[in-house]
């Protein structure tokens, strides 16, 4: 009988499968004057990761997020709003997310798209 319950428990768990990698959902880019842009991509398991980047663009990798991932921000150019509505208004910008899987999902800014 252990040998059929063994045997059982080894089929159940080779059908198992890991689950699947979080993935980004949405990006957005809040201005945040000289001191940089705050970069903030939420993913598909609710974790949301963020970055301060200069002003012009700029790569890094998420400190302290649950997901390794590289970003690389492409300011294409300000909003000219900026000035009046600071931080409501975001910068025309490419954002592109590498996963350590080597996935690559890129959004266009302001309106979020992922692609």
């Amino acid at each position: 009988m252990n040998r059929f319950a063994l045997i059982c428990l080894a089929l159940v768990s080779a059908c198992a499968q890991p689950p699947a990698a979080a993935f980004p959902q949405a990006a957005t880019l809040a201005s945040g004057g000289a001191t940089g842009d705050r970069l903030a991509v939420r993913f598909s398991d609710g974790a949301t990761c963020r970055a301060i980047v200069p002003p012009t663009g700029g790569e890094g990798v998420f400190d302290a997020c649950p997901q390794a991932q590289g970003y690389a921000v492409d300011v294409r150019h300000r909003n000219l709003l900026e000035p009046v509505f600071g931080a409501a208004v975001t910068p025309y910008a490419t954002v592109t997310l590498t996963a350590a899987s080597g996935r690559v999902t890129t959004f266009d800014l302001p309106t979020g798209d992922g692609r």
